[in-house]
């Protein structure tokens, strides 16, 4: 948390260095962690908490590098990063047959058509003649660590549907063998109903989400707000999944519009129903809607929230206590003081009662709109001099990082700085070099 120019108080996520680790066990690569803070002048003491992904070796609970730094300092909790959970929760509910493979060939029609300069204009003069205001010019990688890339893939894919389709058929007249029968394989497989009901199904999913995988990854945002964002995106997805008939029945219509743009012959029909089916959906259903709802859209919805309930539980869990002292929860909430044993090196546990009910007082009367909305917000409002635990409570549920998205930018940095030309620069130069590219002031 610093001050800007401004005086007002802004959480701040900072690259300080590039690190070499020889063994990558919990045990050495929190050593090492602990050796560097230290080195930098910083005192662990003051560590409130952990952001890793939830590689063994940093999440274990037994030897785990979380774990170890714990036992040393049990106020640093550990925070699964939230942008990977929300990507974790997207790529399990992708596994489901039908999406898997959509997504599969989405992502090869992207290298087939990116993989040529003049597949990718002759996409571009479609995209101009038949969407001549959309922004789109060329699709984009469906990228399994660039999150935001892989949602805004899906997406595009979906709006510039017909030209990609033109475009492969044009593909198919060419001299080039291997050109022309893998255009002619990709084009046959976009226009099938399995592939643009689960297309459609999953960019409304996606539509959904893209904002929050963009919140997730912002500086800005502290984990009450990160929670709320999650909410926010759970419960209209449940009404959507609670009103499954309508949402499908959009899904539905919305698919029949795009196989008919294209003028195809495709139909959009039932499978072939056997007797045993162990690879497909073979369910007896009256209408190729009512399969299609049942077989791809519930199973697809029904898994996210699972997915999203699952992989958030504990970071609610985790701010269950702190975001109690928020001006809007204080007065609604029983707040348990046992919960904040973990941070009595830093914070009065005897005073921290009374404090908790002047602290309420405050708020009583305050009408909503005039509530802060956030934890940097409470911690502006909190007068130091007078609620001294409380604002250093509120202090560390600001900065409870959210997401690791920051310190793995640098791996981009690195990237750039560390290839097969410059390959000699030693620990103190690359972290310089490092420093001058992150750093933005």
């Amino acid at each position: 948390m610093d001050e800007d120019p401004e005086h007002k108080f802004i959480l701040r996520e900072d690259f300080l260095k590039f690190v070499s680790v020889e063994n990558t066990t919990g045990k050495n690569v929190s050593n090492v962690i602990l050796d560097c803070i230290s080195s930098l002048g910083i005192n662990p003491k003051y560590m409130v908490g952990q952001g890793y992904d939830g590689a063994a070796a940093m999440s274990g609970h037994f030897k785990g590098v979380q774990t170890i730094i714990r036992k040393e300092y049990p106020a640093a909790l550990y925070v699964h990063c939230s942008a990977h959970s929300l990507n974790l929760a997207l790529s399990h509910s992708c596994s489901i047959q039908h999406i898997r493979n959509c997504i599969g060939t989405i992502k090869s029609v992207g290298n087939f058509i990116k993989s040529s300069a003049t597949r990718t204009e002759m996409l571009k003069k479609y995209i101009k003649e038949q969407f001549p205001e959309s922004k789109w010019t060329k699709l984009t990688s469906m990228c399994e660590t660039r999150w935001v890339e892989n949602h805004d893939g899906l997406i595009r894919f979906t709006e510039i549907y017909k030209a990609i389709v033109n475009t492969l058929e044009e593909l198919q007249s060419t001299r080039d063998i291997e050109t022309s029968s893998k255009a002619l394989q990709l084009g046959k497989t976009i226009i099938t109903s399995d592939f643009v009901i689960s297309m459609v199904s999953a960019s409304t999913l996606f539509s959904l989400t893209l904002p929050l995988c963009k919140n997730l990854q912002s500086v800005n945002c502290d984990l009450t707000e990160a929670m709320e964002y999650v909410d926010t995106v759970l419960h209209e997805i449940k009404d959507m999944r609670g009103n499954m008939n309508n949402t499908f029945s959009k899904i539905f219509k919305k698919t029949d519009a795009l196989i008919k743009s294209i003028d195809s012959e495709e139909v959009i029909k039932i499978p072939r129903i056997v007797g045993r089916q162990k690879n497909r959906s073979n369910i007896v259903m009256d209408s190729p809607e009512e399969y299609y709802r049942v077989t791809i859209a519930i199973p697809f919805f029904d898994d996210f929230i699972e997915q999203l309930q699952t992989r958030f539980n504990n970071h609610k869990n985790i701010i269950s206590s702190l975001h109690k002292l928020l001006p809007k929860m204080c007065n609604t909430f029983e707040i348990d003081l046992n919960d904040f044993e973990i941070y009595s090196a830093f914070v009065d546990l005897e005073v921290l009662p009374q404090e908790i009910n002047l602290w309420k007082r405050k708020w009583t009367e305050k009408v909503d709109k005039d509530l802060p909305n956030s934890a940097i917000e409470a911690y502006v409002k909190c007068n130091y001099e007078y609620f001294p635990n409380i604002s250093f409570l509120l202090k560390i549920l600001a900065t409870l990082p959210v997401s690791t998205a920051t310190p793995e930018r640098s791996f981009s940095t690195l990237k750039r700085l560390k290839n097969f030309l410059r390959n000699s620069s030693g620990q103190e130069r690359l972290t310089g070099l490092a420093l001058l590219s992150e750093q933005t002031y």
